[in-house]
């Protein structure tokens, strides 16, 4: 049963959430943020199904008419997408877009083929994180390559289309937006804290933090606004420093330092 405080908030932004997940952790011993407790994760998608919310894919995003509409994707193609998050997806009845960068796919740490194929039969979709992840707009030309190069990949090992892209560090500009439709992709997706339109030329997506109490997670996939204008007051505000600390040095952002990493 849906609660009406959830389902129809009194100031709701109008859009579909389109919610940005990384790693989840079996023990919940990391201290990085943006990895969830697998306990968390399991009451998230809880909770979703409990409130009546439908996972769909980022292609349906245009179309949907159900106000309850929910996209799940995951950033990095941690091996914890098939230990823990691919299993809690499956007993919930839902399913989630998966974001990889080709370099790592077989790494330790990181999804295998095998892993990704079976995914892909029960349901799952992929899309490309990049080949290396790495900050898009630095590297030049380079980028369109890097681009191309992870959607073949990708599409040759999986054998489906690849139409979806997130940015490393969810760190996009116009011109990135425009080399990732040049090398193939229909779908570009960023990390500014707002509800989806399926209008958008960068897909908006709502970071989901390991600390996020139940009832903001609630109010955040409702659309709440107050929770969003705080949310992109505090995205904005921290972007002067994130940007400067790339600049001055790139390679500490990979650890702690990203936003929609």
């Amino acid at each position: 049963m849906v609660a009406d405080a959830v389902a129809k908030p009194r100031f709701r932004v109008r859009g579909v959430p389109v919610l940005m997940y990384h790693g989840i952790s079996q023990s919940g011993g990391t201290p990085d943020k943006y990895w969830l407790p697998l306990a968390g994760l399991r009451e998230q998608l809880a909770l979703m199904r409990e409130d009546g919310w439908r996972s769909i894919s980022l292609a349906e995003l245009g179309s949907t008419r159900n106000a309850l509409s929910v996209v799940l994707t995951f950033d990095d193609g941690n091996a914890s997408d098939y230990e823990c998050t691919f299993p809690a997806l499956r007993a919930n009845k839902l399913s989630a877009t998966f974001f990889v960068n080709t370099a790592n796919v077989g790494a330790a740490g990181y999804l295998d083929w095998p892993q990704m194929r079976e995914m892909l039969a029960a349901g799952m979709s992929f899309g490309s994180h990049g080949h290396h992840h790495t900050d898009m707009r630095r590297v030049g030309t380079q980028a369109g390559d890097d681009l191309v190069r992870s959607r073949q990949i990708l599409e040759q090992k999986l054998g489906c289309a690849i139409e979806a892209f997130s940015a490393p560090y969810g760190s996009i500009n116009r011109r990135l937006a425009r080399l990732a439709r040049a090398a193939g992709f229909r779908y570009v997706c960023g990390s500014h804290n707002w509800l989806a339109t399926g209008s958008d030329r960068v897909i908006p997506r709502l970071a989901i933090y390991r600390h996020m109490q139940t009832e903001d997670f609630r109010r955040l996939v409702a659309g709440d606004r107050t929770l969003l204008l705080r949310r992109v007051i505090c995205e904005r505000t921290l972007a002067l420093p994130k940007w400067v600390l790339r600049r001055v040095s790139p390679e500490h952002s990979s650890v702690h330092a990203r936003e929609g990493a």
